[in-house]
């Protein structure tokens, strides 16, 4: 099929079209006296208040929050690093329970373990318990 001399410009002015509404857009920010403005643009002043970046059709294509204070910035970071500190001990506990589960089969190998231990330290007790008396007299 041979496609008609023109049909380049076509492409082209169709592609052209199509981006242009594609890249077009409009910002919608408050001013000072808290009134909403929408602009081709956002003045640097604003920028820290934060705006919303709308298609030619009204359609939101992107929320920009207004900057954090320093305030806000040291509660955040503090909150972070609790939630850190959390899910780290939470990786340390879940380790040291896989540890335990190697070690133990089942809840009543533990508690044999336990009774095991405690007999040993029992017998221990009751040898220095000897050896005192046996000093003593």
């Amino acid at each position: 099929m041979k496609w008609p001399r023109y049909f380049p410009l076509v492409l082209g002015l169709a592609a052209a079209v199509q981006f242009n509404t594609v890249a077009a857009e409009l910002y919608r920010y408050k001013n000072e006296d808290g009134i909403t403005v929408l602009d081709s643009h956002v003045p640097a002043r604003y920028v820290k208040n934060g705006y919303t970046i709308l298609s030619l059709d009204g359609r939101i294509l992107e929320v920009v929050p207004r900057a954090l204070s320093d305030r806000e910035i040291r509660e955040r970071d503090s909150r972070l690093a609790e939630e850190e500190r959390i899910a780290r001990q939470k990786r340390e506990q879940e380790v040291a329970d896989q540890n335990l589960k190697r070690l133990y089969g089942s809840p009543e190998d533990v508690v044999r373990a336990r009774d095991a231990k405690l007999s040993s330290i029992d017998t221990l007790i009751n040898t220095q318990k000897g050896n005192i008396q046996r000093l003593e007299s």
